[in-house]
């Protein structure tokens, strides 16, 4: 059996438990983390030679992939790096694991936040985040500390704009840290 036929077998053989739209989904996070653009059959139109997704057709928000897919190559982040960091379900990017080597509970804080920003990019193609999910990934990674939470979060400085009640939104100079906390790794 040729590779090619081994891969889709198992890919088959894994979506075969979701419903279609749940499939799409999976289908089309794969190929951005993968760095490809994604036509679904139905909505592609002939452009020049070039296939593509009509805006008017889209279900997305106009430019959701593109802007994850700018970012990725701006900053010469892989999918491979990504996913380290990131499980992939129902149309959300849910961070797993802290990138970086960070030492203290205040940059693992500072961290988690950069890194729930970008979950939010890869999703939504906008790095705005509610202050509860970056908390929650906080608790989820160890790293909360009650006490000096607010402290760690000053220490973000440039890097995000908003606050805890308004939510929170990554600014270009998180958008280049976290790209580095990615490629840097678990140190």
């Amino acid at each position: 059996m040729s590779k090619l036929a081994e891969a889709m077998q198992k890919i088959v053989g894994l979506l075969g438990e979701f419903e279609s739209e749940e499939r799409l989904r999976i289908v089309r996070a794969s190929l951005t983390l993968l760095g490809d653009d994604f036509v679904a059959p139905n909505r592609a139109h002939q452009d020049g030679g070039r296939v593509g997704v009509s805006e008017a057709d889209s279900n997305e928000p106009h430019g959701t992939q593109a802007l994850a897919l700018q970012w990725m190559r701006k900053n010469n982040v892989t999918s491979e790096q990504l996913e380290h960091y990131f499980h992939y379900d129902h149309g959300k990017f849910i961070p797993i694991a802290l990138p970086g080597s960070a030492i203290s509970k205040s940059e693992q804080t500072m961290n988690a936040y950069l890194t729930q920003g970008l979950a939010s990019l890869l999703a939504t193609g906008e790095a705005a985040f509610t202050d509860a999910d970056a908390r929650k990934f906080c608790e989820g990674s160890g790293c909360y500390d009650s006490t000096n939470h607010s402290k760690s979060l000053r220490g973000l400085k440039n890097r995000v704009s908003g606050s805890k009640s308004a939510g929170w939104k990554l600014t270009a100079p998180g958008l280049t840290s976290i790209a580095e906390l990615i490629k840097q790794g678990n140190g």
